[in-house]
């Protein structure tokens, strides 16, 4: 944290429900020289867009092929080809501990400012939401898994406190908290407006195509 509001200022935030993409996403920004943000985010049956939108969440739960352990060892060459899921978000999780600059805000879901906070206009501002007010039902599971293995930080709630981040990177739809009109934004993933119809292993290589360095803007840092 960092001054009298306590502020974080990142230069990216991950924002999503899909954590093998925010894992990806983050450890290619770390290793670009970024500092990274992971904040967990869901949809309440309101935010859906579409009434199919629970069935895709679960697949992007379940969902592990060779052919995605493939795809993630083609984007990170160092790490080795993991066997399962868990195999696979333990190698990534690792090495993002290991850039020293990828962490994960726990147990708390964000809303945008919509203007109510001044400061450079060049940044995205994001306050966390008053607990009790969000519905965390439909958060991956996953993310217990990894909040053990990734550096974390809290939010008390008890002061004003808010991140400003350089970017932000959505790997699922935005929840009705968050106003991703902005050009802050980028979408990758289930995020993308032009998605695959249904999710399956053919389906998450292609989310993480699109998360990758072909996908996704250049790095800010080199």
């Amino acid at each position: 944290m960092d001054g009298i509001y306590g502020s974080l200022r990142p230069d990216l935030v991950v924002m999503g429900n899909d954590p093998l993409l925010s894992l990806c996403v983050a450890l290619r920004r770390a290793m670009c020289g970024e500092s990274v943000l992971i904040a967990p985010d869901t949809l309440d049956p309101r935010s859906w867009p579409k009434p199919d939108y629970a069935q895709n969440a679960l697949a992007i739960f379940n969902c592990w092929d060779e052919v995605i352990a493939r795809e993630v060892v083609r984007q990170f060459p160092a790490l080795p080809l993991p066997a399962s899921m868990p195999e696979c978000l333990t190698s990534l999780s690792q090495a993002c501990r290991e850039t020293r600059r990828v962490r994960m805000i726990d147990g708390t879901a964000f809303q945008t400012s919509r203007g109510y906070i001044r400061g450079d206009r060049r940044r995205e501002v994001l306050f966390p939401i008053e607990p009790g007010r969000r519905d965390s039902a439909g958060l991956n599971p996953t993310w217990k898994f990894l909040a053990r293995r990734l550096d974390r930080m809290y939010f008390n709630h008890r002061e004003l406190e808010f991140i400003s981040a350089g970017a932000v990177v959505l790997t699922s739809h935005p929840s009705y908290f968050v106003d991703a009109t902005s050009t802050a934004y980028s979408f990758v993933g289930q995020a993308r407006q032009d998605k695959p119809e249904f999710v399956d292993a053919l389906a998450r290589v292609d989310d993480l195509r699109s998360a990758s360095y072909e996908g996704m803007p250049q790095c800010s840092q080199v």
